[in-house]
């Protein structure tokens, strides 16, 4: 008798900081809500990106902003061995990785006043918990290693398996 489907292998890579990276993929994820429901114009959409260090707001900024959004999928998912969107995740190039990390720490250092120095003796434990994975990341796509050893493509249930 052969195992159910949900028993077969999958391929997925222990990350660190796993609730830091999923709650700065919420901050994301509101703020595309803000793009969809307002519109880009709007005051309190132009603020969600601005405060991301995302101005002014055009075709180009919004397709990196959404990259960006798909490198924290990509984290999330390399844990997860799985997609559980409704697409494929596809490994981002270190470049665009570099540049959404880098965007998100400059957001906590303006907004909580944290750095390297004061990171561990922060008082909102989240936020300096937040600082630490983007941090972590940074160092760890920059090892051409380990980003190798990541995987290319991360499927989505229906491309894993199309007959379930």
């Amino acid at each position: 008798m052969a195992a159910p489907f949900f028993y077969e292998e999958v391929i997925q890579m222990h990350m660190k900081y796993f609730q830091a990276v999923g709650r700065i993929l919420d901050r994301y994820d509101d703020t595309a809500q803000n793009l969809e429901i307002f519109g880009p114009e709007h005051p309190w959409t132009e603020g969600s990106f601005k405060r991301l260090g995302i101005s002014p707001l055009t075709t180009s900024t919004i397709q990196e902003f959404k990259e960006d959004r798909n490198v924290l999928r990509y984290i999330l998912c390399c844990q997860w061995g799985l997609s559980h969107y409704a697409e494929d995740i596809y490994k981002p190039d270190v470049e665009i990785v570099n540049r959404c990390l880098n965007r998100y720490i400059s957001y906590l250092e303006k907004l909580f006043e944290i750095n390297d120095y004061n990171v561990n003796k922060h008082r909102m434990k989240n936020v300096a918990k937040q600082y630490k994975a983007c941090r972590h990341y940074l160092f760890k796509f920059s090892q051409g290693i380990w980003y190798h050893k990541l995987p290319d493509m991360i499927p989505c249930f229906a491309t894993k398996y199309p007959d379930k």
